[in-house]
């Protein structure tokens, strides 16, 4: 299977975006300044207020102060308010919009394409991991990469300060930032290398559940004493399933434990140094009360600029089958019938070849059909006579354009069957099955 990278990806749900839900991208853009914006009077506002104390300012000086700065924060939380609002919905109508295509696919292909086991699988984790809840990829990665650009607008207006007035904090940071990252990679690869058992598991744990549980298949199931089958099927599954997310979160553990140490090691040593700085008298408790701030605001805002990161990578991974099968084509051209080809399917009533017809199931060991020639006249009447599996409903199957000779040709009305479009192809058949 193709492997799509995130830019790729990316460029994937923009056009999307573009298309359907272009007001996201203001929206993103809004929530990234006015988060920078409360980010900094979160910061400011201390500083400012504890200054103006000790200062000695009047009463009615520092209400002013501290009036406008929490007017300030309450706009800016009004505003994030707003706007995630509008975003949350918007974000999750465009991922019913992909839902949408990804369905459309799906009766666009021709009924053996997917109905064979390879695709079924394939649809089943496309929509799972893809579609199935607003954390699923096609949604995560606007979810993500708009927190990440967040966390980056945010970060640049740190950055623009921290690494001027305290640069080897700055540099501090960033090492301890590249070593939690370190440790989420190595949990993503580890993921993106195992999450292919989990698709399986996943996908027979829902048809055993679907199977066993349907009305339908009640009768069956009570005659032919298959209850135990099934719960001994299920029970396996469900254990694998298990051991699986025991063995992730294990290694989810360890990579961000690895972070944690780090930011530990980190935190010690910057607010360690503030700490004896102000005691030394190097630094005010105004100047104390801001480099704190922007100190924990900026680990913390890297903190969750790798977390965003790295949910922006794995929604992209969880992308991947949803991608691939949004890239099948149909077996069966679309395209307009010719005059003469229309003059000919026209002719009543309609005469059907068979020549040297094969057909055998995908994965099958045999042949269902073999060699199978023969003319159904027009006006003709054939009854097919043979035992279970003996290929009867196979062979209606492939007269009507549900499934495809493996070899061999089939005619109708002299055409090449498999060249006409589907839609004209079932008009010819009434089946009852």
């Amino acid at each position: 299977m193709k492997k799509y990278g995130l830019f790729n990806n990316l460029r994937w749900y923009l056009t999307y975006l573009r298309k359907d839900e272009p007001s996201l991208a203001w929206t993103a853009t809004g929530l990234a300044i006015d988060k920078a914006a409360a980010a900094l009077l979160g910061v400011f506002t201390p500083a400012l207020l504890v200054g103006a104390i000790v200062q000695h300012a009047t009463l009615g000086e520092f209400a002013w102060l501290a009036g406008l700065t929490g007017l300030g924060l309450a706009i800016t939380s009004e505003v994030d308010y707003l706007l995630m609002t509008h975003d949350n919905v918007k974000s999750t109508k465009l991922r019913t919009v992909i839902e949408m295509d990804f369905h459309q696919k799906q009766w666009d292909l021709d009924y053996d394409q997917i109905s064979s086991g390879k695709v079924q699988g394939l649809a089943h984790t496309a929509f799972s991991k893809g579609l199935s809840w607003t954390y699923a990829g096609a949604e995560a990665i606007y979810i993500y990469g708009r927190g990440s650009l967040i966390d980056i607008a945010t970060l640049l207006v740190f950055l623009a300060t921290l690494s001027t007035v305290i640069p080897w904090v700055f540099a501090l940071v960033l090492l301890s930032a590249a070593i939690s990252y370190a440790g989420l990679s190595w949990y993503r690869k580890w993921y993106q290398t195992n999450n292919v058992n989990w698709n399986k598991l996943s996908r027979q744990q829902a048809y055993i559940s679907r199977n066993a549980y349907a009305l339908e298949n009640g009768k069956d199931i009570r005659m032919f004493g298959m209850a135990g089958w099934y719960h001994t099927h299920l029970d396996r599954l469900l254990s694998l399933q298990d051991a699986w997310q025991r063995r992730s979160s294990l290694r989810h553990f360890l990579g961000t434990q690895v972070g944690e140490l780090a930011g530990l090691c980190r935190d010690a040593l910057v607010y360690g140094s503030l700490v004896i700085a102000v005691t030394q008298g190097s630094l005010s408790i105004a100047q104390f009360t801001l480099m704190f701030g922007m100190t924990n605001g900026f680990i913390t805002l890297l903190d969750q600029l790798l977390k965003d990161f790295n949910g922006l990578q794995t929604a992209s991974i969880d992308l991947q089958e949803l991608r691939e099968f949004m890239t099948l084509k149909p077996r069966t051209p679309a395209r307009p019938l010719t005059t003469s080809e229309q003059t000919q399917l026209g002719q009543r009533p309609v005469t059907i070849h068979f020549d040297h017809v094969t057909f055998r199931y995908p994965e099958a060991k045999t042949a269902s059909l073999k060699d199978v020639s023969f003319t159904l006249e027009a006006g003709q009447k054939l009854a097919i006579v043979g035992v279970n599996g003996a290929g009867k409903s196979t062979l209606a199957r492939l007269m009507m354009g549900l499934l495809h000779p493996t070899s061999g040709t089939i005619l109708i009305n002299g055409l090449n069957a498999d060249l006409l479009p589907l839609a004209t192809r079932f008009s010819f058949f009434a089946p009852v099955f």
